[in-house]
């Protein structure tokens, strides 16, 4: 039995559900622990320095060292040994250390058997955007949705959170506020998530949302900024906008007055290729390899 010992550098919410896919969908020879008798550590790093835990400076040199990088900042570089192993989405990245690292380019999954489209669900809000979103870009969704008398779903926010972190840019006429707690069951996202006819995928914190494959596989059309590491993942299963505020407002908005059209296709090629059930045995894969 190989034992794993699994870290990060912040407590996001989905990290937690990531951590939950890990466990359920691992090798059966896997199991996981909390202590330091593993033979495994893997640390998933979002590129937060300033929420490094101690258990970074504390991993054992003697042990295989796994890392997810969804960003890298240079703060971490002095815990990154040549031998170690790396997982990364981002393309760049990867092209960026693959002549120093063992990096391989990799998503991060999601749980294919929780995000389902439910054909008892009516779908009465316009998008759903998560407490991770650029706050001003939060603001602009939010006139979007309301210029065109929908409703705006904010994952993981609050009214004194919103209404702090928007400066009061916010209509909160057209927006409906669920807070989740990490322990929620992901049964329950996926269930407000088919209420839902769009998901925002658009962020300038984290490079790609994760509420992109769980959203569409609930029936719900990502919307994402227009950048080659996004088209490289998802090819025509999304919708792009630019990056620009004025031109990113107007497409929008354009978009909202649609009701989008959901493809099988696009629905199997994400649960084929980006459900857990695929990433975690191929992530345990190479680092038996090693």
């Amino acid at each position: 039995m190989t034992k794993v010992k699994f870290i990060h550098d912040i407590g996001l919410w989905s990290i937690y559900r990531l951590w939950l896919g890990f466990k359920m969908y691992s090798p059966s020879n896997i199991t996981y622990v909390t202590d330091n008798s593993y033979d495994i550590v893997f640390s998933w790093v979002c590129g937060h320095p300033s929420y490094l835990p101690d258990e970074f400076e504390q991993v054992l040199s003697n042990k295989i060292r796994a890392y997810y990088v969804e960003s890298l900042n240079t703060d971490y570089l002095e815990w990154i040994r040549p031998t170690d192993i790396l997982f990364t989405y981002d393309i760049k990245l990867k092209e960026l250390l693959h002549d120093t690292y063992n990096i391989h380019l990799m998503f991060h999954g999601f749980d294919d058997t929780h995000f389902t489209i439910s054909n008892r669900s009516k779908r009465i809000y316009t998008i759903a955007t998560t407490g991770w979103n650029n706050y001003d870009r939060v603001s602009q969704i939010n006139h979007c949705v309301a210029s065109n008398g929908g409703y705006h779903l904010a994952l993981g926010m609050t009214i004194p959170v919103i209404k702090e972190q928007c400066d009061n840019n916010i209509n909160l006429n057209y927006i409906k506020l669920c807070y989740y707690h990490p322990s929620t069951d992901t049964s329950k996202l996926a269930q407000v998530l088919n209420k839902c006819w769009y998901v925002s995928g658009i962020t300038e914190v984290r490079g790609i949302e994760r509420l992109i494959c769980e959203g569409l596989a609930c029936g719900a059309k990502p919307i994402v900024f227009d950048r080659d590491m996004l088209r490289y993942w998802f090819y025509d299963c999304v919708e792009y906008v630019s990056e620009d505020k004025c031109l990113f407002e107007k497409q929008l908005t354009t978009l909202l007055q649609q009701k989008p059209k959901i493809s099988k296709k696009h629905i199997n090629f994400i649960k084929h290729n980006y459900s857990f059930k695929v990433i975690v045995p191929s992530v345990y894969s190479i680092i038996k390899k090693y």
